[in-house]
């Protein structure tokens, strides 16, 4: 099959996120198919500016489009505002040029999939589109907002929804939100190990980041967003009960990060906390070596792709039992308490510090569930449902 993949980002220079999925799936869809990824290129907003093209990733063609250069300093439209003018025109064309048998569609609320989708169906290219998560932002907006994202639901996303030959969802949670009559298929993420670390990198990473040698560690990582919970980790480093401890919260600003950085600021005695901001997979990979217990606090999580990468990492977790969290983790593998309740949170990092390293019947725990998110499977999948949709 020749495959169009169509994605907000691709890969993100970020940590975790769905640039990440999507890469790993192009992998595996190439191992049988014709690939070509048609992604955003926030980074390069522009009213005029022409999309850019590269097979810089092992071989894959990468079109990127500019978006419009609205609401550039505001972090929960990243990605979400449309292409310009000549992006789009550019993305139409380039669409019908690579005459694709099938598309598979990323992102829930991203006007560049959208407008992917409208063209696939005016010629015909059966998608099908898969929903990473639902923003929440717009409705916690004025309501101007909220009445304007309601109808963008309706006829901007719900229309490529409508559109698709097949529907799914990262989690049962998702599945839920989308709200949709017809069957939504539930399929997970996989999980894409981070690279090794060794004492070298993690020395250089503890210096660069200023942790005293024995200290114990508290690391969380993901965008600085509302939803994600940093600062219930923070307010909860008060009540952990262990008399020093350095916490770093690593991820691109999403909207918060001003906030997060006054909360560190009035941390106790003896509690440290880092915002060091973006990580590249090597220095997560890094990071995670130096941590002893990782965090996943999150008030909302989709699917929850850094608590399998920690769990991959070897390392003792503490998550919200919430949303997709919820469906695959268990007592065996982390310790989980109630979204946004910081008195739970500092109880389950202070339990986790006093465990130490994983035994024996933890990790086999951990290699058991890992097993069952094999991105090679999990492509299977999307490759059945796009075969059915081309039949269909």
């Amino acid at each position: 099959m020749r495959i169009a993949v169509v994605t907000p980002e691709y890969p993100p220079d970020t940590i975790g996120g769905g640039g990440v999925v999507v890469q790993a799936l192009v992998a595996e869809y190439m191992a049988d198919h014709k690939v070509e990824v048609f992604s955003a290129a926030d980074s390069t907003r522009s009213w005029f500016g022409h999309r850019d093209r590269d097979n810089a990733d092992k071989n894959v063609f990468i079109n990127r489009y500019p978006l419009i250069p609205f609401g550039r300093h505001q972090a929960y439209l990243r990605s979400v505002v449309p292409p310009n003018p000549s992006a789009w025109f550019e993305l139409r064309n380039d669409l019908v040029a690579w005459r694709p048998d099938v598309a598979h569609l990323h992102g829930y609320g991203y006007s560049l999939t959208d407008l992917a989708a409208l063209a696939l169906a005016r010629r015909r290219v059966p998608y099908i589109f898969t929903v990473h998560g639902l923003p929440s932002t717009p409705m916690r907006r004025n309501s101007g907002i909220r009445a304007a994202y309601r109808i963008y639901q309706r006829f901007g996303v719900g229309r490529a929804i409508r559109g698709a030959r097949e529907v799914t969802a990262i989690s049962a949670a998702v599945a839920e939100e989308v709200g949709c009559r017809r069957k939504v298929h539930v399929i997970p993420n996989g999980i894409s190990p981070l690279p090794g670390s060794d004492a070298r990198t993690g020395v250089e990473l503890r210096e660069q980041l200023g942790l005293p040698d024995g200290l114990p560690v508290v690391v969380a990582a993901g965008r600085l967003s509302i939803t994600k919970g940093f600062d219930v980790l923070i307010q909860a480093l008060e009540q952990v009960q262990v008399r020093e401890l350095a916490c770093v919260v690593a991820g691109s600003d999403g909207g918060v990060a001003d906030v997060l950085a006054r909360l560190a600021a009035k941390a106790r005695k003896g509690v440290t906390v880092k915002l060091p901001g973006r990580l590249h997979r090597q220095e997560l990979a890094d990071l995670f070596a130096l941590a002893d217990v990782v965090v996943v606090p999150s008030r909302e999580e989709p699917f929850g792709l850094v608590a399998l990468e920690a769990l991959a990492s070897h390392k003792r977790l503490v998550a919200s039992n919430t949303g997709g969290l919820r469906e695959f983790l268990h007592p065996g593998v982390a310790t989980l308490v109630p979204p946004g309740d910081a008195g739970a949170l500092a109880a389950g990092i202070t339990l986790n510090l006093a465990r130490g390293a994983l035994s024996t019947t933890e990790l086999q725990e951990i290699a058991h569930l890992l097993a069952r998110y094999s991105w090679s499977a999990i492509a299977q999948r999307y490759m059945a449902l796009m075969a059915n949709a081309r039949q269909s």
